[in-house]
């Protein structure tokens, strides 16, 4: 009977004196003492055959001896245990000794009672809560925590007599010991605490150690646990599963382990103005730490434990869990109030405890955070109370100013263990904390803690410093006081810098972070900015230390110590956000118009970095030619050389295998650096991989060699961290670079372009490409780091191109109306320069290898714009001439005595550059223009565009015709005749094909305009190839609703799309024709108008698409749009070549009646077109009409009229300033000169149909034209005719409409040529305008008053070139009416 053995076991306790005991104790704590402090004499004691001590001290612990004798013999097995070989021994040996009776003897009273008969369990409910002291139950406790420390639990631990597993023990852990520790009597208060740390140091730890698998969830219900209202808890055998799925539910565990949190969160309080805790208290602070530190383990465990759960069933598994998160929102029991997280964040401001108490707590409160539902609850929470408000809010303060250096621990990231890591831990995680509140729903977290307002929109806040208004001090005080510039010690090369970014780097890293959040939000960005420049001037101080010496001069050494790199690293960082920051202010206050501070932060980026005299400088411009610019300094500070990874020498482990499996344990993270997402190596993973393949070798030789296998290991995890190191390091200089590109876009390009002098910006634009492009030719250069190098080349050519064009317009302007060249106006192409660049990309390209589809695109987009710059030179030049009257005289000319432009000379280097490469730069464009992505087809079909544009020698288009490239692009509009058809649908799939057509075609109709080349394309076939593609004729039906665009309705029916973005059918169509149709009238006019072959081909064309002309020119839109104006051009311009057709067609035969009457037909709709487009005093209305429907049609679709209209020359180089102004002025006249055309056109048809030959063949009433009445009677009968049916037209127009045609418009044809000259005067006296002259010769649409002196300048330059080149079309096309 269980009575009876306690009475025997008290009997024989009585044998044994006090003396004797204290003996056996002294002797225990002897063998204790020298077995803890040297492993030999461990090992020698524990493996000595006559001493067997494991085995004798396991034997007394089952004999009826004093518990303070027990709890000594388990001290003394706790020194064993120290030893990991020993440890697994214990396991086995604390099982078969019964310490704990885990075997269940049911009595014959009772045979289903479930608790054990004797054991440690027993005597802590009988012998040591009677006695009220609990050495054996401590020391148990301590032998158990060591033995799980140095070796894991074994899974089959009872194996064969009870089920597997650690359940017993935990067990008792959980369930007799820390639930009921509280419950019982204590003679030393202090050893409850005692008791509560042992209990959860062993449920920490086993937390701690579990990793959440798929087993878990395999394995049925194996134990029973307590549960909050008496249920049970299925559980699987894993111990860690188990505290785990404890702490995920309203347990008994849970309750308890909040309880000690806020009982020691009040014992603590009530301990204030104390360096640190008393004695008396050390417990119950360790208890509170191990309870938060359960808390921390379980938030952090838990995401991973749904997501198996979810894999495994959810509900359907049997397992309920609640977050633990959530769970902290529950009501304390205590204070029946939800105030746990409120008790969790008090422990910040207790500067008297252990710093692991605020560390254990602000952690909690970072993994709380980013539950966006237990967030929204958090700051009501922490802000209840106006006291407690303050004291947490101040306790955040604190710790973040604490003055903590960071100690360089090596690559593996380590647990901080003494108080000075601690307390820089903590802040850092403070910072994170911050960082992952800030973009919760406002108001969080981090703007209480930051000082923004809670009660009104955040947006509304005003940042004040502390005291003012009675503002606190916050934590972005605190950040600020930190990247305060400060002098470092003076023997430091970093004089200057903050010492927070050379002491606390990592923590420098996390401030500039949070700043640039603050800055980036939307709700914060305003307030912060404004802050940052009101009161502190925080960039442009910052800004005057970068960049550091120390980043220039580590840049380029290649004998950096560890952690040397890793102080290069954290600078890098700083340096990136801190320009990220300097890149938003620029872009706001440029946005608004804040024109004094962009220009501060201007000054200081593109000044010499010499040219400070100290931090006090305010008032600076940038140094006049100075080569040593700030911001290039900083490109200097990035290594782009490659780091070479050295493959692994491995002699016991498989090399392909081994990488293979590493590849498989990688992880994106960003919490080292907190630039951007990576992949780094899981060492812990890797090392655990490798050691369970080598536990699970079972041979002799793998036993033999165990030793170098694991040195092999240790060599294996150094390289992986070496490789982790080099992919940080990477990380870190893309994202600087990336930093870097965002300064000098914004700077470039929002900024407004008067911040810089034009020559002074063109030279930066110079060093900076040139600079790039040395980078990108260096042979040992980062692949990575170039692919984030070659789009920036392209912006800052592009860039050029601009700042070429804007201070040739600047330059011309102040040049007071003298000659308008290049050399007059100052502005010079630098030849030199250019050429280098030219040299510098084609050596680029030629050194792409095949696989690099992604750098030639980039190289050929810089490349398109160097072109299109000498192109603009050309263009400037000729209409200089052309508007001012300049130039070279016809004698001049005529003997070759004219001077050639430096545009001239510069297109003529640049064919001799291209052409020294061979065929190389030419076979690799080609081919990508053929092939490959959609996006570098594109380019190097423009690029081949550019090319052809100023071959005038024909090398590129010999080279294209020689090798079967341009046969291959023409036999592709066939073979993508089904791709095109297929973009015509109404859910079309990704337009790409059709913008590839696009290029190609521009491509063709570019080679078309040169006899040669329209040649070539005939001889290969082109015209054929037109003809049999069918995506022409599938043109909508735009008839099909009540006419065409008869109302808005209708007209956003098949004006627009459901997206804006997706062109609507009818667009597309026209996208596909007319690019068909120029490319046709310009082999039309190339070829000649008298090659009969070239007209048959035409004309088959023609034909072969019948349907689709009839339907254009049939088509009479009551609404009509630039575009189908557009269109009824080109189509007249075909049409009007054919003439006559049956005279090509057929020889000597008559026409097939088909033909005979489509030839009829046209000829109908031709004449049709009269009484519409051909009478000039019509045309203003049509023009009035046009305009209003596309402006209706722009506000309805949300498409610019810059879409419509061809742009002019530098339109973009004002910075977009008079652009709306010139829109609508743009889209009247060209829709002027389009229906000047359709009219040429259509009078050039009606005298082939008359001089032809075969008229005379004709009756005289098929071969009329205009009927023969001159009378004013006559001309009231001429009105335009809307009848789609061709059949249905009225006879031919009278002469009197051809008479009074002529007449008006050889009156128009005056008064143009009278303007263009009234015109090409002002250009040449620009500078005598005055300013109510220019605002007249501006549209209404611009506003004068916000231009600069400079843009008005430039507006009304471009105003009169526009004009001029307007009119000169107009007399042309006028005069072309006349002769027909």
């Amino acid at each position: 009977s269980d009575g009876r053995s306690s009475r025997s076991a008290a009997r024989h306790r009585q044998n044994i004196t006090g003396g004797e005991l204290a003996g056996l104790v002294a002797v225990l704590r002897l063998i204790e003492q020298l077995v803890a402090q040297d492993e030999s004499i461990r090992l020698a004691t524990y493996e000595n055959q006559q001493w067997m001590p494991v085995g004798t001290f396991f034997g007394l612990m089952g004999c009826p001896v004093p518990t303070r004798l027990k709890a000594q013999i388990l001290k003394t097995l706790t020194a064993f245990a120290k030893t990991p070989s020993i440890a697994s021994t214990l396991w086995l040996s604390l099982e078969s000794a019964q310490v704990l009776q885990t075997i269940t003897q049911p009595s014959h009273n009772h045979p289903n009672d479930g608790r054990a008969s004797g054991g440690i369990e027993i005597e802590l409910e009988e012998i040591e809560a009677s006695e009220e002291e609990y050495p054996e139950t401590r020391a148990f406790l301590g032998f158990m925590l060591t033995l799980a420390e140095n070796s894991p639990i074994p899974e089959a631990l009872g194996a064969g007599y009870r089920a597997s597993g650690f359940a017993p023990y935990l067990q008792f852990v959980r369930d007799s010991v820390f639930l009921n520790f509280d419950t019982r009597s204590y003679r030393r208060p202090n050893e409850k605490w005692e008791v509560c740390c042992g209990a959860l140091e062993i449920l920490h730890r086993i937390l701690a150690d579990h990793q959440p698998t798929s087993s878990d969830f395999v394995h049925g219900a194996g134990l029973s646990g307590h549960q909050h209202g008496g249920g049970n808890l299925d559980v699987a055998t894993s111990p860690g599963h188990t505290v785990l799925l404890h702490m995920l539910n309203e347990s008994l565990l849970l309750s308890k382990v909040l309880n000690v949190i806020f009982d020691c969160a009040m014992e603590l309080g009530d301990v204030t103005g104390m360096s640190s805790v008393p004695s008396h208290l050390a417990s119950v602070e360790q208890a509170g730490l191990l309870a938060l530190r359960m808390i921390e383990c379980a938030l952090a465990k838990q995401e991973a434990f749904n997501q198996l759960l979810r894999e495994h069933g959810g509900m359907q598994s049997g397992i309920l869990v609640t977050p633990l998160d959530q769970l902290l929102l529950t009501v304390n029991s205590r204070t029946a109030q939800p105030d746990y997280f409120l008790h969790i964040a008090k422990f910040l401001s207790m500067p008297h405890c252990r710093p692991e108490l605020a560390l254990a707590a602000v952690k909690i409160l970072g993994w709380s955070v980013q539950s966006p539902s237990v967030h929204s609850k958090l700051v009501a929470i922490l802000t209840s109370s106006e006291n407690d408000a303050q004291a947490i809010l101040l306790g955040f303060v604190e710790r973040l100013e604490a003055d903590e250096s960071e100690i360089y621990q090596g690559e593996i990231e380590q647990d901080p263990n003494t108080p000075s890591q601690i307390r820089s831990a903590i802040r850092k995680y403070i910072l994170h904390m911050l960082l992952l509140a800030l973009p919760c729903h406002a108001p969080n977290l981090s703007h209480f803690l930051l000082g923004f307002e809670l009660l009104k929109p955040v947006s509304q806040t005003k940042l004040q410093d502390p005291g003012v208004g009675g503002s606190p001090r916050t934590c972005l005080h605190a950040i600020l006081s930190l990247l305060e510039c400060r002098s470092a010690a003076p023997s430091s090369s970093l004089a200057g810098l903050p010492l927070t970014c050379t002491a606390s780097p990592h923590l420098a890293g996390l401030c500039y972070r949070l700043l640039y959040e603050l800055c980036a939000a939307a709700a914060t960005s305003l307030v912060t900015l404004r802050y940052l420049r009101s009161s502190h001037d925080f960039l442009g101080k910052q800004l005057m230390l970068t960049p550091p010496t120390e980043l220039v001069e580590a840049s380029g050494s290649e004998t950096l110590s560890d952690e040397d790199r890793q102080l290069q690293l954290d600078l890098m960082e700083q340096q990136t956000w801190l320009l990220r920051i300097t890149a938003l202010d620029l872009r706001l206050t440029a946005q608004q118009q804040q024109f004094s501070h962009t220009q501060h932060l201007v000054s200081i980026l593109f000044a010499s970095a010499s040219s400070w005299d100290g931090l006090g400088s305010s008032s600076v411009t940038p140094a006049e030619g100075a080569l040593d610019k700030r911001l290039l300094r900083v490109l200097d500070c990035i290594d782009f050389r490659q780091e070479n990874v050295e493959p692994f020498q491995l002699q016991h482990f498989n090399t392909a295998l081994v990488e293979e499996e590493l590849s498989k344990r990688t992880s994106r993270t960003d919490d080292r650096l907190c630039i951007g997402s990576f992949e780094l190596y899981d060492v812990r993973a890797i090392h655990l991989m490798l050691m369970q393949e080598l536990n699970g070798a079972q041979t002799a030789s793998a036993a033999g060699q165990r030793q170098f296998i694991l040195e092999e290991i240790d060599s294996v995890l150094v390289a992986i961290v070496q490789r982790n190191v080099s992919r940080r390091h990477l990380a870190g200089r893309l994202a600087f670079f990336d930093a870097w590109r965002q300064v000098v876009e914004v700077a470039l390009i929002a900024c407004p372009i008067d911040m810089l002098p034009g020559s002074q910006r063109v030279a930066l634009l110079f060093e900076v490409i040139q600079d790039l492009l040395l980078k990108v030719l260096s042979p040992d250069i980062n692949a990575d780091l170039v692919s984030a190098i070659l789009p920036v080349v392209m912006t800052v050519m592009a860039q050029l191109r601009q700042s070429f064009a804007a201070s040739r317009n600047a330059s011309q302007a102040s040049a007071s109306g003298r000659d308008g060249g290049f050399a007059a106006a100052g502005v010079g192409l630098p030849a030199g320069p250019l050429h280098s660049v030219l040299v510098s990309v084609c050596e680029a390209i030629s050194q792409c290898s095949s696989t690099q589809r992604r750098h030639r695109a980039y190289l050929y987009g810089a490349l398109l714009y160097y072109l299109q710059l000498c192109a603009d030179a050309a263009t400037h030049d000729s209409n200089n001439s052309q508007n001012s009257g300049a130039g070279p005289s016809a004698q001049e000319r005529a003997f070759g005595l004219a001077q050639p432009s430096i545009s001239t000379v510069l297109t003529s280097s640049n064919l001799e550059t291209l052409a020294s490469y061979g065929d190389s730069v030419m076979d690799i464009v080609c081919r990508d223009a053929c092939e490959g992505h959609h996006v570098g087809r594109m380019l190097a079909l423009a690029l081949l565009d550019a090319v052809i544009a100023v071959d005038w020698h024909h090398h590129w288009l010999q080279f294209l015709v020689r090798h079967g490239y341009l046969r291959h692009l023409i036999d592709s509009l066939v073979q993508e005749d089904t791709t095109l058809q297929s973009a015509l649908r109404p859910s079309p799939e990704p337009l790409r094909g059709l913008y590839i057509y696009e290029s190609k075609m521009a491509l063709l109709t570019r080679l078309a305009q040169s006899t040669n080349g329209a040649q070539a394309l005939l001889q290969l076939g082109l015209l054929g190839k037109l003809s049999e593609c069918r995506y022409l004729d599938t043109r909508p039906d735009v008839n099909a609703s009540n006419g065409y665009h008869q109302a808005t309705a209708d007209m956003s029916e098949m004006e627009q799309d459901e997206s804006h973005f997706v062109p609507s059918v009818l667009e597309r169509y026209r996208q596909l024709i007319l690019p068909t149709l120029k490319l046709v009238v310009s082999v039309l006019t190339s070829a000649g108008r008298q090659n009969r072959d070239v007209s048959g081909q035409v004309s088959h064309f023609v034909f072969s698409h019948i349907n689709v002309f009839t339907a254009i020119l049939e088509d009479r839109p009551q609404h009509l749009t630039l575009s189908a104006l557009h269109e009824l051009m080109l189509v007249t311009a075909v049409v009007s070549h054919i003439g006559s057709a049956p005279t090509v067609m057929v020889v000597g035969a008559g026409l097939p009646v088909q033909l005979q009457h489509q030839h009829a037909q046209l000829k109908k709709l031709m004449l049709g077109l009269l009484p519409r487009y051909c009478q000039p005093h019509a045309w203003p209305k049509l023009v009035k009409a046009v305009g209003e429907c596309d402006v209706g049609l722009e506000q309805s679709n949300g498409t610019g009229l810059s879409d419509l209209v061809p742009s002019t020359d530098s339109a973009a180089s004002n910075g977009g300033q008079a652009s709306t102004g010139s829109s609508t002025a743009s889209l009247d006249e060209q829709a002027t000169i389009w229906l000047q055309q359709i009219c040429a056109n259509t009078m050039t048809f009606c005298r082939h149909s008359i001089t032809n030959p075969s008229a005379i063949k004709r009756t005289p009433l098929e071969s009329t034209i205009f009927r023969p009445d001159i009378s004013e009677s006559a001309l009231r009968e001429v009105r335009p005719q809307y009848s789609t049916d061709a059949s249905s037209m009225t006879p031919a127009p009278p002469l009197a409409a051809l008479v009074r045609q002529v007449k008006l418009s050889a009156d128009a044809a005056q008064r143009a040529a009278d303007e263009m000259k009234s015109f090409q005067t002002r250009f040449k006296n620009l500078h005598t305008m005055s300013s109510e002259e220019c605002q007249q010769l501006l549209s209404d649409h611009v506003d004068w008053t916000k231009l600069s002196t400079l843009q008005r300048q430039q507006s009304v330059r471009q105003c009169l070139t526009r004009l001029i080149q307007h009119k000169t079309q107009q007399v042309d096309l006028l005069l072309c009416i006349l002769n027909s």
